[in-house]
């Protein structure tokens, strides 16, 4: 990681920021959570914590990237103008150090507080524990450390996914207020049509949010279908909006 920033110091703020931001944020919540809420099992202050921040995950990780790349591209324009061909792979490159960077510091900023959050004694306790229901239950009960790393790199991955689309988006249509937004409002209205059409399993913010909905509605497979549409949703919006970006330029030129 600290070899990542060193190559481009722009991603070190951006980098440290959203860091301390989700870290800081889950922190605190776990530690209210254990003090106000009722807990069967110390793993439940942590998902009940990282229900609020993963509303957001979309948006943060791509405020903080998105418009790196959109700095980047316009200041090393010049500079690839004539080489034209050395560009992409430029790109790309500071792309893949975003996604990686985003994926070490989402991880960490999740697993750490989960650790936290193991070692809280909380002031409520219940008996009646739903953990075990869901698809996962029994890994979060018995191994929760590892479970948590896992399920931390998972989230990671996710995010990553996030920043690709963003950086992606920023690239073709040079808008970087549209672009920082994008994945966090596709999350939205995704989320919105799902719930309309009684498929909330099937939303990517179902996909991101652990045991979000009663067990008896989700499979393994559910974590995976939400991330898969957007993918190929994004790919479908960005090829269409690219078409029509060479169509606009064309007829004004």
């Amino acid at each position: 990681m600290k070899r990542l920033l060193r190559k481009n110091k722009l991603f070190i703020l951006p980098t440290v920021l959203c860091f301390l931001i989700i870290f800081t944020a889950l922190t605190i919540m776990c530690v209210r959570i254990s003090i106000n809420t009722i807990i069967s099992d110390n793993i439940e202050i942590w998902i009940y914590a990282t229900q609020t921040v993963d509303f957001f995950l979309p948006l943060i990780v791509c405020v903080a990237y998105v418009p790196c790349i959109y700095i980047l591209n316009k200041k090393g324009f010049a500079k690839y103008a004539s080489l034209r061909s050395k560009k992409v792979p430029y790109m790309c490159e500071q792309i893949i150090r975003i996604m990686v960077l985003t994926g070490i510091f989402v991880m960490l900023a999740y697993y750490i507080p989960l650790c936290i959050s193991l070692c809280l004694s909380p002031n409520c306790l219940g008996d009646n524990s739903r953990i075990q229901n869901y698809v996962f239950g029994t890994y979060m009960l018995d191994y929760p450390y590892l479970f948590g790393i896992i399920w931390c790199l998972y989230k990671g991955l996710v995010s990553s996914v996030f920043v690709l689309f963003g950086c992606l988006a920023v690239l073709i249509s040079n808008n970087v207020f549209a672009a920082s937004l994008g994945p966090f409002l596709y999350c939205m209205a995704e989320n919105l049509v799902t719930a309309m059409l009684n498929m909330p399993e099937y939303s990517i913010v179902t996909a991101l949010v652990l045991n979000r909905l009663s067990p008896n509605v989700m499979h393994v497979y559910n974590y995976f279908i939400g991330v898969l549409t957007f993918v190929i949703a994004w790919i479908f919006i960005l090829f269409f909006f690219n078409r029509g970006m060479k169509a606009y330029a064309k007829n004004v030129y």
